[in-house]
């Protein structure tokens, strides 16, 4: 298509943040080509629906939600549906073959084709082997806001967690030069980025893979010179790499938040085992009171997958014990799915309705932490990031203290705030408290 044109183009991501990179990225490619982005689908002539294929539930949600864009073939401007990411890249010939309401396809592995793919005849673009890995070269259209951004260090994974389809979707480990991430970074900053949220699939594997090999940790001291960057955010960091190097840059403070999200995803050891994870119990246990200990107020994020094969009832009381006794601030609960081409669909787990009913045992424990853990920062002082107008009230603004994360963590409502400026730290007193948010007063001159 030529630069120039007029065609308008909405896009629907799904999944985790590192599918919204991989969405931006798409974005920024189309308007690089002509495209013009709308905000309602209902005015778009193209809307891509990013889908995420990792569990069951997920390529359930991101079917309906084709079918619920398909109709905007009818309801609005919509001529072109285009269906991409990783249920493109994991059932691309399946559904290629199924899903006639998709106009075009294209996988993760051509990302940066999807241009090309909207000018041609060609209905399906899919290479195996590896999802595209893009660089500071790509323009991205960020979707999170003007102030906060996440930026991938790194595609596919190396490990062979037996529960995992991702490697079989993304492909192995593949990580960005240091340079290139500064670079990036220093360009979000210029353009208004205040927070910055390293995320990939194994965050603390990134730059074994590299000639030569670089850390994490190496990484984080050039990123934090970036002038004008305030806040660096750690998601998905592995718990056996989680080292000495990497918790001493916490201590060390701003702009790297005491925050750190870590899936430990079990504790009993015969499910670690089976889970492939390379850890056990009492690793767990260690790293985060290691973490507690070293790192002064540090908010901590877990995932647990329950219904895992080898989970009895011993297995996930230990489990809860755990989540009782650890107390982590913020907690992912997942069910097991077993997926094909995984090691442990070959093995026999407890009945669906198990995983569900566990899942939801831990989440309602989780709560009452949560809600507790809030209670006790009631008359507390915090700095607040503001991200904008609160969603409940526009007499109140929305921001997030250190120890919440864009999009999964819960807010901050903010009353008194003189001006809504993104991206602006304030200082707050907590107020009152819920299950998830705080509502917390400016102090005035912050």
């Amino acid at each position: 298509m030529a630069v120039g044109s007029s065609k308008t183009v909405h896009i629907i991501s799904l999944g985790c943040a590192k599918n919204r990179v991989d969405s931006e990225v798409q974005l920024g490619l189309l308007r690089r080509a002509g495209y013009v982005h709308v905000a309602d689908p209902t005015d778009a002539e193209v809307v891509v629906v990013n889908t995420c294929g990792f569990i069951e539930a997920a390529r359930a949600e991101s079917l309906d939600t084709v079918l619920e864009a398909a109709d905007l073939k009818v309801t609005g401007r919509c001529k072109t549906l285009v269906v991409s990411g990783c249920m493109v890249q994991r059932y691309g010939s399946e559904l290629s073959q199924e899903l006639s309401e998709a106009d075009k396809l294209i996988g993760t592995s051509n990302i940066q084709d999807l241009p090309r793919l909207l000018a041609s005849d060609q209905r399906l673009m899919l290479e195996e082997g590896r999802s595209f890995l893009y660089d500071h070269t790509y323009e991205r259209s960020p979707s999170l806001g003007s102030h906060t951004a996440y930026v991938k260090v790194s595609e596919g994974c190396d490990r062979t967690c037996a529960f995992c389809a991702v490697p079989g979707i993304r492909g192995r480990q593949r990580s960005r030069a240091p340079e290139d991430l500064v670079v990036e970074v220093r360009r979000l900053v210029a353009n208004g980025v205040r927070e910055v949220s390293l995320v990939a699939q194994d965050l603390t594997a990134y730059g074994r893979d590299l000639t030569p090999p670089r850390r994490l940790w190496q990484l984080l001291r050039e990123l934090r010179k970036v002038p004008g960057i305030t806040w660096i955010r750690l998601l998905y960091a592995y718990p056996t790499r989680v080292d000495d190097h990497l918790i001493r840059l916490l201590a060390e403070g701003l702009p790297l938040v005491p925050y750190l999200d870590v899936p430990v995803q079990h504790v009993d050891d015969g499910v670690l085992r089976l889970m492939r994870r390379g850890y056990d119990g009492a690793l767990v246990r260690g790293l985060f009171d290691r973490l507690r200990e070293a790192v002064p107020g540090v908010f901590l994020r877990t995932t647990l997958l329950v219904g895992h094969p080898g989970e009895d009832d011993t297995a996930f009381g230990r489990l809860e014990r755990f989540v009782a006794e650890a107390r982590p601030d913020h907690l992912g609960v997942f069910a097991y799915s077993p997926e094909e081409s995984t090691p442990a669909y070959s093995l026999h787990a407890p009945p669906a309705t198990v995983a569900r009913r566990r899942r939801q045992r831990i989440l309602e424990q989780q709560q009452a932490i949560s809600a507790g853990r809030l209670r006790g920062m009631q008359g507390r002082e915090l700095s607040v990031m503001v991200d904008g107008l609160s969603p409940e009230t526009d007499l109140l603004a929305a921001g997030r203290h250190a120890g919440q994360a864009p999009e999964v963590d819960g807010l901050v409502h903010l009353a008194d705030l003189d001006r809504v400026d993104p991206g602006r730290v304030v200082r707050a007193v907590v107020e009152q408290t819920s299950q998830y948010d705080l509502l917390a007063r400016v102090v005035p001159g912050s």
